[in-house]
């Protein structure tokens, strides 16, 4: 059985953009998407060759994530930990953390095992470096207006889907209220009939 590691890392970046990407099992992939609606929306799946074949990344921009590995002491601390990563996962969209900028990693990891110490160090100092060069990373103007173009894409969307739902409620209610006042309709004599058809009218 292994435990559950999870570092939560709120950061100040040199170029404050917020962005989406996650790191996970490819297996697990499909559900992490149903689950967090900005990785749905905003990420396309990538299998980047520097990871192993059980990983792959959901990002909105392969090459910008892959600049971090840029930092030649990262990688080789990533190979380290790689085997005992669940999750990285990154976000503008204050899925998990209200801080504007913060980075959430989950490793699986046996601390019962003697040695371990050491590599809970090296996960310690992955996740350091990791945080370290993403908040030194700069951004082109084209991925800027691309995070930018996203995000008011998502906004429209979501506003449309909002007026739709609240179409869809109304006909409901509409719907509800003619049935019952046709069931009136049955029972009720000529001048109550009157006044009920003049209710139902609003509802044609």
């Amino acid at each position: 059985d292994r435990d559950k590691l999870v570092y939560e890392v709120a950061f100040n970046p040199v170029d404050p953009l917020g962005w989406v990407f996650c790191v996970c099992k490819k297996r697990e992939a499909s559900a992490i998407k149903n689950t967090y609606e900005d990785i749905n929306y905003f990420t396309s799946l990538y299998e980047p060759s520097v990871m192993n074949e059980q990983m792959c990344l959901l990002s909105e921009n392969q090459e910008v994530f892959m600049e971090l590995f840029n930092n030649k002491n990262l990688f080789p601390y990533y190979k380290q930990v790689e085997e005992y990563l669940d999750i990285i996962y990154f976000t503008d969209q204050s899925s998990f953390c209200k801080e504007p900028f913060a980075v959430f990693f989950a490793f699986n990891i046996n601390l019962t095992y003697s040695g371990q110490d050491r590599k809970l160090l090296e996960i310690t100092h992955f996740v350091n470096l990791f945080v370290d060069t993403l908040a030194q990373l700069k951004y082109s103007v084209k991925f800027k207006n691309e995070v930018k173009n996203n995000r008011i894409t998502l906004e429209r969307t979501k506003m449309e889907e909002g007026k739709r739902k609240e179409i869809e409620e109304k006909e409901k209610r509409d719907f509800i209220e003619k049935w019952k006042i046709k069931n009136e309709l049955k029972t009720k004599k000529a001048a109550e009939r009157r006044k009920l058809m003049k209710e139902l009218q609003k509802y044609e």
